[in-house]
């Protein structure tokens, strides 16, 4: 938990960011073998709420991070998500990873934007969506 003091803020400037406590809960564990499941929850709360910009004083996000191992550890499969259930905001990140050879790599994933608004904090990104691949020869 932390105390973000803006000093700066005045009330009468909107593009001053305002006071605000912010906290971080989070907790990964195994859940199977070469298997991890991980969680968090954040929260941003504006003291002086006059940021026209957010939908709420409360910033709600939670996060969830999967990572698999399998194929002796030559497969990844990977998945980071980000959900703010007061915005309706989510951010999803898939990406899978195949070792071809001890040289060779392949890469193929995606930056997932989605929200109910125009103007929530990933839902302005919606158009910046993308799927990307790789190949990485290593010598």
């Amino acid at each position: 938990m932390v105390w973000y003091n803006s000093l700066d803020d005045t009330g009468a400037n909107d593009s001053l960011p305002n006071s605000e406590v912010r906290g971080l809960l989070g907790f990964s564990h195994d859940i199977a073998q070469d298997q991890t499941l991980g969680v968090q929850a954040y929260l941003e709360h504006a003291d002086d709420f006059l940021d026209v910009a957010r939908t709420d004083r409360n910033r709600w996000w939670v996060t969830l991070r999967y990572t698999g191992l399998f194929m002796r550890q030559n497969l990844v499969l990977s998945w980071f998500s980000f959900y703010s259930p007061n915005e309706e905001d989510f951010f999803l990140r898939p990406k899978v990873t195949y070792k071809i050879s001890d040289e060779v790599m392949a890469t193929i994933g995606g930056n997932i934007f989605l929200g109910k608004d125009d103007n929530t904090f990933f839902g302005q990104f919606e158009d910046n969506t993308n799927v990307y691949a790789g190949l990485k020869y290593s010598f």
